[in-house]
């Protein structure tokens, strides 16, 4: 699960026997909150947020440091809101996707809504796979096994392995509990060229910080933004169609999952252009609902010359008067 692999690395220690104590109370503690009910699942969300907001502030430097770069015309009353919406959310995509972990098939068909899969009929009638583009907005691990359920095209999704074998396995099971094929980062183009006979739709979550060399950047979210190439690439080699995948919270435990085709002829665009539909589409949902992005990625650690970054600390946000 990305939220356990991002933000929650329980019991690091180099003690091997530790490690496994703590891996096998992390799996107890996963277990439990997962058999939970929904309607408990959300008040123990509704409990963490305001320790979340208040207690430990969980990057919150971070997050409105973001929200100030991104949002350069909104007032200090309209980014405080944005930030307090945000953790709400956060701390229900949280508990979302732990209970993950024993969530049934009819659960997630009941939760997650599809529209428009007409977008894929052409390409499932000529058994044609396609690059996926997805993103961190909406709950990215709900929409990867949703993905799994009543498509033509089987979902192959992208992991970076954890160095903690046990999490890195445990991790991998529940990701492939609905059929999902798993490439390691790594492995990807290497793999997808072994999958070309059969209907794939391999899902690139490709709003994260990319390594640094030969990036290209474009304008996201008032910013200059380096971004991976890689989705673009390998789309252009294996002449792949490119579709945008959005992840929409249509009311709390609830997700509508719509697609848009960007481009069915990648080698008409440059990998540039390529990069700049898809963040233009992330970029009108965040508009729309930004509460829905995950703003505690520091994604813009690497600015462009002479672009000035925004400081903020702890003890400089408060309340609007």
């Amino acid at each position: 699960m990305v939220l356990l692999q991002l933000h929650f690395n329980p019991f690091e220690s180099e003690n091997d026997d530790l490690k496994a104590i703590g891996f096998y109370l992390t799996k107890i503690f996963v277990y439990a909150l997962s058999i939970l009910p929904f309607r408990a699942i959300y008040v123990i969300s509704s409990i963490a947020y305001p320790v979340l907001w208040r207690v430990i502030k969980y990057r919150k430097a971070v997050v409105f440091a973001n929200l100030h770069h991104a949002f350069p015309d909104k007032s200090e009353e309209e980014i405080y809101g944005i930030a307090k919406r945000f953790y709400r959310y956060f701390c229900d995509n949280t508990l979302e996707t732990l209970k993950l972990y024993t969530m049934s098939r009819k659960e997630i068909l009941k939760r997650v809504s599809v529209e428009n899969t007409g977008v894929f009929d052409k390409y499932t009638a000529s058994h044609q796979s396609i690059v996926l583009m997805m993103s961190h907005y909406g709950n990215w691990e709900w929409e990867g096994q949703r993905l799994c359920m009543d498509f033509a095209h089987r979902f192959c999704g992208i992991y970076k392995p954890l160095s903690n074998k046990r999490f890195d396995a445990l991790i991998y099971k529940m990701r492939g509990r609905f059929g999902a094929r798993l490439y390691k980062s790594n492995r990807v183009f290497r793999n997808m060229v072994e999958d070309r006979k059969m209907l794939t739709m391999s899902g690139f979550i490709a709003d994260q910080k990319p390594i640094m060399q030969n990036a290209p950047w474009v304008t996201f979210l008032n910013q200059d933004t380096p971004v991976f190439r890689g989705a673009y690439s390998i789309a252009q080699r294996l002449n792949y169609p490119v579709v945008y995948a959005q992840m929409q919270p249509v009311r709390r435990g609830y997700y509508s999952l719509s697609f848009k085709l960007l481009t069915d002829d990648p080698n008409s665009h440059t990998e540039l252009e390529l990069a700049e539909m898809y963040f233009r589409e992330l970029e009108s949902n965040i508009n729309t609902h930004p509460e829905y992005w995950l703003w505690t990625h520091r994604r813009w650690r690497h600015r462009s010359p002479g672009e000035k970054d925004i400081y903020i600390s702890n003890e400089q946000i408060r309340r609007p008067s």
